[in-house]
């Protein structure tokens, strides 16, 4: 994320943002506070776009949709671009003095509020500790490291590093799959251990999927570059719209190109199936939906299938699977059964 560019509009559409205004917790806490401490230009941005966010707040209370929220804070966010705009003695005499007023209010109290936390002795004298953040099966999860970064940990996952970083370099731990966006930091590099793989950036988006039931470690990247080696010292670097594929087995590295969609897409919740077999699929199902697929043992299904689905039901998928698989289903609170074979 490209916080220090933020205007307070995208702020209040980012959902890390409002999440810590709305229910901080010690994570979020830490990553705001040691973020506006490193930037203290932008805390007026933050403190306005704070104050927005609490003053619908309401909303999450009564737990009004997604579509709701956002169409209350376009409203809001369109109010204050027409109140802009105007240019009218009431306006000037009204609105816009009281704005000046609330501007002056947020920039005293962010002034004092940031005194007082540079210069806190419990922030200097905070010691190092290990953080492990883990996602279940059919879980995802958003966190934000000390140093800005922001990590999307997919479905079964493990991701663990110390808080704060050390002076010389960033370094985490990852088991399964995670979507790195790595603040930059030339000063240190930031190195993400997954299994015998090493990969390492200065400040890149990219993904790593590295799973121990898994052949492969794959390293694609979206954006800037990234360097990646094995426990042999053997090395590669990668660009946008390359993927390096790291081989458990033979412990060799290859580079190649692959489908941003189907690489990336499950961070934005979209599953993409292409010409797969059925079995691989129900593993992937299985992982995604945190459930149990059991085929009857009289069962053969067999085949392939191509399909896309953006943040749908279990029940939609199977449904779009098995018309053309020919099978059909129960669904069991956790467990999904293949009940039968159609011709």
């Amino acid at each position: 994320m490209r916080y220090k560019e933020y205007t307070i509009e995208q702020f209040l559409k980012d959902e890390y943002f409002v999440n810590w205004i709305i229910a901080p917790n010690a994570e979020s806490d830490y990553f705001w506070k040691e973020w506006m401490r490193l930037n203290p230009e932008k805390i007026q941005v933050i403190e306005s776009a704070r104050q927005l966010v609490q003053s619908i707040e309401y909303e999450y209370k009564h737990k009004f949709s997604d579509g709701r929220y956002h169409q209350i804070l376009e409203n809001i966010l369109q109010h204050n671009r027409s109140a802009r705009s105007k240019k009218s003695p009431a306006f000037l005499s009204s609105n816009w003095m009281g704005g000046l007023a609330a501007s002056f209010t947020i920039l005293l109290l962010a002034g004092i509020y940031f005194f007082n936390y540079k210069n806190s002795e419990d922030y200097l004298d905070e010691p190092v500790h290990t953080v492990t953040k883990t996602t279940s099966l059919g879980q995802k999860k958003t966190i934000g490291l000390p140093d800005g970064t922001i990590v999307k940990l997919n479905t079964g996952s493990k991701l663990i590093y110390t808080q704060p970083f050390n002076e010389k370099q960033r370094e985490v731990k990852l088991e399964g799959e995670a979507f790195f966006e790595v603040a930059k930091d030339v000063e240190r590099p930031f190195i993400i251990q997954s299994g015998r793989l090493k990969t390492k950036v200065l400040g890149t988006s990219f993904n790593i999927r590295s799973y121990k039931n898994e052949k492969m470690i794959t390293v694609a990247v979206l954006t800037g570059k990234v360097k990646i080696a094995n426990e042999n010292g053997e090395s590669d670097i990668l660009f946008p719209e390359d993927m390096g594929v790291y081989n458990k087995e033979d412990k060799e590295i290859t580079k190649t190109n692959f489908d941003s969609k189907n690489v990336f897409g499950w961070k934005d919740g979209i599953l993409v199936f292409k010409d797969m077999e059925i079995k691989d699929i129900f593993s992937i199902l299985e992982k995604w939906y945190g459930i149990k697929i059991r085929v009857d043992k009289d069962i053969m299904i067999t085949g392939k299938y191509t399909g896309e689905y953006q943040n749908a039901s279990l029940e939609r998928v199977l449904d779009g699977i098995s018309y053309t698989s020919k099978f059909s289903y129960k669904i069991n609170t956790d467990e999904v059964l293949i009940t039968k074979q159609i011709k």
